[in-house]
């Protein structure tokens, strides 16, 4: 089953009005009906939908509002995308099929997907590979880890993101593997470069840890791209 939790990625507005819902009293504050407004693709023409039996007939009331919110929830996630997510499952589908996914729960699948929402500093370092003159206990590596130590979890995940494309760590880990490399072609006062598709950084060889801090947000919080998942 769905919930408005699973709602909050795809519609947050709507979540959080539904959530909103089941937290308050909606006698004389919510005049909905069991039905949502539609357009037609084609003719741009408005109509209602009903959610169940009779749908558009059947107010919404604080006795049966939880199960307004489960169908509006089910509706939002599944029924208004319904022709897109067959169309995914018919690809996905050919690459694994059925019977294979069905062995999976959706936190192992989702997972699979997406990677690891935790990012384990040691597990990256543990893979990481080095290039140029540096090695894993040079002065320069050691300030770039004690640098993602020190991020919160929100600039750990930017970090991340400014040098493989995800903010994410892949269940398998990383293939091509992280890559720290050494700019020594670069000056001091230049900006830590990445290349995405080899999930490589490169660091100019910094004076101090505060000068690489300062480099790296600065790179990572004014750069552009595209995101992988």
């Amino acid at each position: 089953d769905v919930t408005t939790n699973d709602l909050m990625e795809v519609d947050e507005t709507l979540s959080k009005s539904l959530a909103w819902m089941m937290e308050n009293d909606v006698t004389n504050v919510i005049f909905e009906t069991f039905s949502v407004e539609v357009v037609d693709p084609e003719t741009k023409r408005r109509d209602r939908m009903p959610l169940c039996e009779n749908g558009e007939n059947r107010d919404v009331d604080e006795d049966n509002k939880a199960e307004y919110v489960k169908l509006m929830a089910e509706w939002r996630l599944k029924f208004s995308v319904m022709m897109q997510l067959e169309a995914f499952k018919s690809g996905l589908n050919l690459l694994v099929p059925d019977h294979l996914l069905s062995q999976f729960t959706i936190p192992e699948l989702t997972l699979l997907f997406n990677g690891k929402k935790n990012i384990s500093v040691d597990e990256i370092r543990a893979y990481t590979i080095y290039q140029g003159k540096i090695t894993a206990t040079s002065k320069m590596c050691l300030w770039f880890w004690q640098l993602l130590r020190d991020f919160s979890d929100e600039y750990k995940m930017k970090l991340l993101r400014f040098i493989t494309g995800s903010d994410r760590v892949p269940l398998d880990g990383f293939s091509p593997p992280f890559n720290l490399t050494d700019g020594e072609d670069m000056t001091h006062d230049m900006l830590p470069r990445s290349h995405t598709c080899f999930n490589q950084i490169v660091m100019p060889r910094y004076r101090n840890y505060e000068e690489m801090k300062g480099k790296v947000k600065t790179a990572i919080d004014n750069t552009e791209g595209f995101d992988l998942t």
